[in-house]
C-alpha cells in the first residue's frame, strides 16, 4: 500500500513526495491509497497549493469517471469534477481558480469529440449538445466571476512546484494517445490551442496566469464550436455570436486571453 505520513511534516516537501509517488505509479490501483494523503493536505491549508487540488481532483475523478460509452454518464462525471474543483479552490486567487479547471476543459473536449461515434437518435444527440453547452456556459460564468474587479486587484501569479507537462500526465491515465513524449502529451491536453501557445505553457517558468489564459481561450473557442453545431439560420447565428463575443471579451480581463486570441 502506497502511503506517506503527512503529520508534522513540511507541507511542500510532503506535497512533492506525494506528487512523485503519483507520477511513479501511473494507472496503478495503489494510487487510491494516496488520495487520503492529498485530502489531508487540503484540510491543513486555507489556501491549498495548486498542485494539491490538481492531483487530488485527478485521483477523485478516477473514482467517478466512466470508461463506458454512455456520454451522458461521462458528462455527469465531468460536471461533478467541475464542482469538486470549484469547491476546493473557493479561497484561491483568480489565477489559480481558473487555471485549476484546465482538466475540466480537457474532458469536455473529449466528450465533444465523442459525438463522432454517437450512435443515437438525432433528438438525443441534440439534448447532449445542449447539456454540454450548459456546462460550458457555467464554466464561462465561473471565469467571469473570477475575473470581476481584476483590474483593481494586485494578485501575483505563482509558478508551479513541478513542470506543467508533468502535472498534465496525471490526467492522461486513460488516454489512448500514442507515447509521443512530453510534447505529445501537452498537445493532447490542449487540443484546440496552437502549437505556439502549448509550447509556452510547456516551457520552464510558466506561471499560473498563463495557464489561466489557456483555460479562458479554450472555453471561449469551445463555446463558438458548439454554437456552430446548433440549428438555425446563418444570419441569426452570426448576429448572436457577434453580440456574445463582444459581451464575453468585455468580461474577460485576463491579459493572456487577449494575447492567445490574436
Amino acid at each position: 500500500m502506497v502511503s506517506i505520513n503527512v503529520v508534522g511534516q513540511n507541507h511542500e516537501i510532503v506535497l512533492k513526495n506525494l506528487i512523485q509517488a503519483v507520477l511513479d505509479s501511473p494507472g496503478s490501483k495503489k494510487l487510491s491509497s494516496l488520495r487520503s494523503n492529498f485530502e489531508e493536505l487540503l484540510q491543513r491549508s486555507v489556501d491549498p497549493p495548486f498542485e494539491t487540488i490538481w492531483v487530488y481532483s485527478a485521483l477523485r475523478y478516477r473514482g467517478f469517471s466512466s470508461t463506458e460509452n454512455d456520454l451522458f454518464k461521462r458528462l455527469a462525471a465531468v460536471k461533478d469534477l467541475f464542482q469538486l474543483i470549484v469547491s476546493c479552490s473557493v479561497s484561491c486567487d483568480f489565477f489559480k481558480s481558473i487555471a485549476l479547471i484546465a482538466p475540466v476543459m480537457y474532458n469536455v473536449f473529449r466528450l465533444v469529440m465523442g459525438l463522432k461515434g454517437f450512435e443515437q437518435k438525432a433528438k438525443k444527440e441534440k439534448k447532449f449538445v445542449r447539456e454540454v453547452n450548459g456546462l460550458v456556459d457555467s464554466i464561462l460564468g465561473y471565469v467571469k466571476v473570477c475575473c470581476e474587479g481584476v483590474e483593481d486587484r494586485c494578485d501575483v501569479s505563482e509558478g508551479f512546484l513541478r513542470p506543467v507537462r508533468e502535472l498534465v500526465t496525471v490526467w492522461m491515465w486513460d488516454n489512448t494517445v500514442e507515447d509521443t513524449g512530453d510534447k505529445g502529451c501537452m498537445r493532447a491536453f490542449f487540443p484546440i490551442l496552437t502549437d505556439e501557445i502549448v509550447e509556452r505553457v510547456n516551457a520552464e517558468g510558466c506561471e499560473q496566469s498563463a495557464l489561466a489564459g489557456c483555460v479562458i481561450a479554450e472555453a471561449f473557442l469551445l463555446k463558438l464550436c458548439l454554437r456552430f453545431m446548433e440549428d438555425g439560420s446563418r444570419k441569426e447565428l452570426q448576429d448572436e455570436l457577434r453580440a456574445w463575443i463582444i459581451a464575453s471579451i468585455t468580461g474577460l480581463q485576463n491579459p493572456y486571453f487577449f494575447e492567445f486570441g490574436r
